[in-house]
């Protein structure tokens, strides 16, 4: 995808898509494991997609929920950035500070889905 062919929604959209689906797989990497896993390894190396795919996406983001008027989403990112600050900083308690970034992305999640949703129907009628 390049950024001159999309509109910002449909860029906003790819972002959470792949966000989505990276924290999947993160969360379902700490389910089967075994034993405790070391911070340094789940924020170095499974976190790593997360931690850049965050950081690409918070410009999209916030332009589509300025371009939209979108203020809870707005919020929602917000919060959820503040949670995946928490997670990169952890040391320990790891896995529980993850599934909690986790669940607040899954917030902003929804929302982005509610909000095209709504769009979507308001141009049918």
């Amino acid at each position: 995808m390049t950024e001159a062919s999309s509109s910002i929604e449909e860029r906003a959209r790819f972002h959470i898509e792949h966000l989505d689906e990276y924290w999947m797989r993160c969360l379902g990497f700490l389910q089967v494991m075994q034993k405790p896993v070391m911070a340094s390894f789940l924020l170095n190396d499974l976190f790593t997609c997360v931690r850049i795919s965050t950081e690409l996406a918070t410009k999209d983001i916030e332009s589509f929920c300025s371009k939209k008027s979108a203020t809870n989403l707005d919020l929602a990112w917000k919060r959820y950035l503040a949670s995946y600050e928490n997670a990169k900083k952890a040391s320990n308690e790891v896995a529980e500070v993850l599934t909690r970034s986790s669940q607040r992305f899954g917030e902003v999640r929804d929302m982005f889905k509610s909000l095209i949703a709504a769009q979507s129907q308001a141009e049918k009628n």
